[in-house]
């Protein structure tokens, strides 16, 4: 199972860099995002077997993201109607009940609502794929039984931190300025709102145990990009009128 997930997962990351090579503007981001997770984690059949009370499912977690990454762009200030954006980056989630690291790849499709030789402003949907990695933020403890000396059983208090990973698919809504503050330079900020659930969840506390989560975020990206193979728009005046 893991092989065809890690399979699958190199194989959406070669099909969606792909737009690359045709990218109009390629740079780097910074991103923070908040938001609200729900985690649910089984207990493993050997912590069944040998608990007393057991431990609970991780409280929900309303993280704090940060990260950040590279990109690329299709449109940065042509007088065309789409853009294709997409961030390939890290993050982690502080301040939640489980700490976890992310490698994301974010595509947007964008429709610019205002295009002039200095700004494109422009919105639309976006879909997301997250590899998930980390562990409970704190230690559960645990009354259970150990043969310390077979046969002669004796309790022991465990000090348990489950650890999980995800792969999870999301989808949401972004808008975005850019800002072409010089012919090879354009500096952007993106904000928009998530939606994400796991698609396959592995964990372990004493033993592997079935996890999984889902949550939303809202976010705030600020971006600075080269633009490449982008000729300069000229505004051409309208015509006066004279002469008739």
């Amino acid at each position: 199972m893991k092989r065809r997930v890690a399979i699958a997962l190199l194989m959406a990351a070669m099909i969606s860099v792909a737009p690359a090579l045709y990218a109009i503007g390629v740079g780097g981001y910074f991103t923070t995002h908040y938001g609200w997770y729900r985690f649910v984690a089984d207990e493993s059949i050997k912590m069944l077997d040998s608990t007393l009370g057991g431990i609970d499912a991780p409280a929900p977690g309303k993280p704090v993201i940060l990260g950040g990454g590279i990109l690329w762009d299709s449109n940065l200030g042509k007088d065309e109607l789409v853009n294709f954006r997409q961030h390939l980056g890290f993050d982690s989630h502080l301040k939640s009940t489980v700490k976890l690291t992310q490698f994301g790849l974010t595509n947007t499709l964008g429709f610019g609502v205002v295009r002039t030789g200095l700004l494109r402003f422009w919105l639309g949907p976006q879909l997301n794929l997250h590899y998930r990695w980390g562990k409970d933020a704190k230690n559960y403890r645990t009354l259970a039984v150990s043969a310390a000396v077979p046969p002669v059983n004796l309790w022991d208090i465990l000090s348990v931190k489950r650890k999980y990973k995800y792969v999870t698919l999301g989808t949401g809504i972004a808008l975005g300025l850019n800002i072409n503050v010089h012919r090879n330079v354009a500096v952007a900020i993106e904000a928009g709102f998530q939606i994400g659930t796991s698609i396959w969840g592995d964990g372990k506390d004493l033993e592997p145990i079935m996890t999984s989560c889902w949550g939303y975020e809202g976010f705030i990206t600020v971006s600075v990009l080269g633009r490449f193979k982008e000729p300069e728009r000229v505004e051409v005046p309208a015509p006066s009128g004279e002469g008739l």
